[in-house]
């Protein structure tokens, strides 16, 4: 299946933004096996304020050193199986990557995959041997209604390396 590259871009930081300095502090006490839930109505800037949030600490990374990944969500990922895909292609967009994830995609691609949990299991697995600090983004999360998404990605979240942050818009 070819992938959306731009699904797994941060959206440009443009000029005139409005700061906002107290989100970003709040944001900045987030620290690694930790998930943050940032929740508002559409149109409030919550894609805004994370890619300025971003930005604003350097090239791809924040508080603390991460390097962070970006997904931006759509009703077409629902699918378990392409959610996924697109998850780990994010990740394997951060510097020293690598074929993070390699092994988790053959498996559930595969005709006769193991259950997701297993796979997950595989997954997060290389992300806490994974060489630095990682943060990930699932920007516009609520177009996700599956609830083999929810609750695959519920698993990961029980489970979360204390090298990642996992950052949930929407």
């Amino acid at each position: 299946m070819p992938l959306l590259l731009t699904k797994l871009h941060m959206p440009a930081a443009r000029p005139g933004w409005v700061g906002r300095s107290r989100l970003f502090a709040r944001l900045d006490q987030v620290s690694g096996g930790q998930t943050v839930l940032l929740s508002a109505p559409a149109g409030y800037g919550k894609t805004a304020l994370l890619a300025q949030w971003i930005d604003s600490r350097g090239p791809r990374s924040a508080g603390g050193g991460h390097v962070f990944a970006w997904l931006a969500l759509d009703e077409a990922d629902n699918d378990p199986v392409r959610f996924w895909t697109y998850l780990v292609a994010a990740l394997q967009t951060c510097p020293d990557a690598g074929s993070l994830g390699s092994g988790f995609l053959e498996m559930v691609q595969a005709p006769q995959a193991p259950s997701l949990e297993q796979s997950l299991v595989l997954l997060l697995n290389k992300i806490a041997q994974a060489p630095g600090q990682i943060g990930m983004v699932l920007d516009d999360y609520h177009t996700i209604t599956e609830k083999q998404v929810h609750a695959s990605l519920g698993f990961f979240i029980e489970h979360l390396p204390s090298n990642l942050i996992l950052v949930i818009a929407g």
